[in-house]
């Protein structure tokens, strides 16, 4: 029988240029090819679009509910599937929010843990067309009815499970251009890749404690360190042969009196 090879792990920050939540000896070590894919899904939505909104949330299992390995990814993979399938329905008019309807792309991403009490729940994010939803919603309490995405993701899990879901981060609405909020959003979302928690990091365990959307890259350079650099062209003035002036921001235009 041939010898399963462990995933590769990562021990400092920052790693790709950006920082990410390590702490060796809280366990927090991250699994490599789960913070690629992290990574990747990310970058994939930012290629097709220019804002992409994602939050990240918490999935809960009931006292009472039977948990087995394939019982508990069965039912996190059944549910980003059904969300998927509804966030991408076409409605010209649609009965529920314009939010919830005629999306094309959406990225997710999920892993599974066991907690002091012994019972398995999923760390999660989702990633949307910034232009179509810009708010994360909230579950149904005992005051208020559900609301948005989150709501939606809750009902349908409650369906799946008779679980929960709490919100974990309001969400963040990401830009090519705003490498400040990528970089809050990448480390807070490489806590969900870390081996604390999780089952020991064998080829085969890891594959059923993590899972993932399948977008492809449409480019072979970050979109965020793509759009950092941006060229100067230099335009010759009409008025002046020696006065260049620069397209971008960086350089201000010479004004000059007209008298």
């Amino acid at each position: 029988m041939t010898k399963q090879k462990k995933p590769e792990m990562i021990y400092k920050s920052p790693y790709k240029e950006f920082d990410v939540n390590v702490e060796v000896d809280d366990g927090r070590i991250i699994f490599k090819p789960i913070i690629d894919n992290t990574f990747r899904q990310l970058e994939s939505m930012l290629d097709r679009h220019c804002r992409v909104f994602t939050f990240r949330f918490d999935l809960h299992l009931p006292g009472s509910y039977y948990s087995t390995n394939n019982r508990d990814t069965e039912s996190v993979s059944v549910l980003f599937n059904q969300i998927t399938a509804y966030l991408k329905k076409k409605a010209k008019n649609p009965r529920v929010g314009k939010s919830l309807r005629n999306h094309v792309n959406i990225a997710y991403q999920w892993t599974k843990e066991k907690g002091n009490n012994n019972k398995n729940h999923f760390h999660c994010w989702i990633a949307v067309d910034g232009n179509i939803n810009y708010k994360t919603g909230w579950p149904k309490t005992p005051t208020k009815e559900q609301s948005g995405l989150a709501g939606l993701i809750a009902q349908q899990w409650e369906k799946l499970t008779v679980g929960s879901l709490d919100v974990v981060d309001p969400g963040r609405m990401l830009t090519r251009k705003d490498r400040k909020i990528y970089e809050q959003c990448i480390y807070h979302y490489s806590y969900i890749t870390k081996i604390k928690d999780k089952y020991h990091p064998t080829a085969a365990r890891y594959s059923r404690n993590h899972g993932c959307s399948h977008l492809s890259r449409q480019s072979t350079t970050h979109p965020i360190l793509e759009a950092q650099i941006q060229p100067i062209t230099t335009i010759i003035s009409p008025h002046n042969s020696r006065s260049p002036i620069a397209t971008n921001n960086r350089i201000k235009p010479r004004i000059r009196d007209v008298i």
